[in-house]
């Protein structure tokens, strides 16, 4: 237990949870909302006895700040676990700092079907079933095939290995644009773009260039504002998270996926460890003005 006999002293200890976000330039929306949802994570899920501090550092959704902003929370001995960032580029930058830390380090957009968050420098396996959950819901809305893009380069390799070992009622590509891969989902395909949502908008705009009506699928990143903000929303588009029974769009996923990955780093201060729970599938489409609406179906996790 991390605070054990701590109750010795008069002083109550102190821990602080890093918090590595946008909070300047296009997402800063998305930090803010971190932000508050890892406050309220700590005053629902903090051990008792303990002081805990949030220190939140801004990353502007930039590898090379992602990084520096890691090394800094490393040097303060309080800081216990770090949460983010909300990217997979930004991650990986990060990851140079956090992965030999001695903090407990959670990124919210890695939450895998069974409810654990997974180790942001490890295994895909938590993308490949995310993937896998798509296809159900992208084969539900007509489609026949699926193209991945998006993703960052040095992902490619491992993540094929591990869409090989999962199920997906449809075949699925991995788009590689080093290697000249238009982005095309391909007659009767729809397309799972699973990079930055401003980038996601360029991709919607390339794909109805190609294929007007194709469907064209996001990850959590489709519930950030910067992605409605900026794409001209025409023929199907589609978002998918990962989230409970009772999540709806009105929060954005970055918030309720902070709130989760604090609580999880919380009971881990305390020594205490809930049995994770498996997650439902949500999807939404997205409408001409903006409006995230529910589908009717709903994958679930194992």
């Amino acid at each position: 237990m991390l605070f054990a006999g701590a109750s010795c002293t008069a002083v109550r200890p102190v821990a602080k949870i890093g918090l590595i976000a946008p909070f300047e330039g296009l997402y800063r929306e998305t930090g803010y909302e971190a932000l508050d949802a890892l406050r309220a994570a700590i005053e629902a899920c903090a051990p008792a006895g303990v002081d805990v501090l949030p220190l939140a550092l801004d990353d502007s959704n930039r590898p090379d700040n992602a990084r520096r902003a890691a090394a800094k929370l490393l040097l303060d001995p309080t800081t216990a676990a770090v949460i983010g960032p909300y990217g997979y580029d930004t991650t990986i930058a990060a990851s140079q700092e956090l992965s030999a830390s001695r903090v407990n380090w959670l990124a919210p957009l890695m939450l895998g079907a069974d409810g654990r968050f997974a180790a942001p420098d490890g295994d895909l396996g938590w993308l490949a079933e995310l993937i896998a959950a798509i296809t159900v819901a992208a084969e539900s809305e007509g489609a026949q095939q699926l193209a991945v893009a998006g993703l960052p380069q040095e992902w490619h390799a491992p993540l094929a290995a591990r869409l090989a070992e999962v199920s997906a009622p449809i075949p699925v590509r991995l788009l590689d644009p080093d290697a000249g891969d238009a982005v095309d989902p391909g007659a009767h395909g729809a397309l799972l773009w699973l990079g930055d949502a401003h980038s996601g908008a360029r991709a919607l705009s390339d794909v109805r260039t190609l294929r007007p009506d194709a469907p064209f699928w996001l990850g959590p990143q489709g519930g950030d504002p910067v992605f409605v903000a900026l794409a001209t929303v025409q023929g199907p588009v589609y978002w998918a998270t990962w989230a409970g029974a009772q999540y709806n769009a009105v929060s954005q996923p970055a918030a309720w996926l902070t709130f989760e990955a604090a609580c999880a780093a919380l009971e881990g201060m305390s020594g205490r460890s809930s049995p994770p729970q498996a997650r439902l599938l949500h999807s939404y489409r997205i409408t001409q003005g903006g409006e995230s609406v529910p589908l009717d179906h709903e994958a679930g996790g194992r």
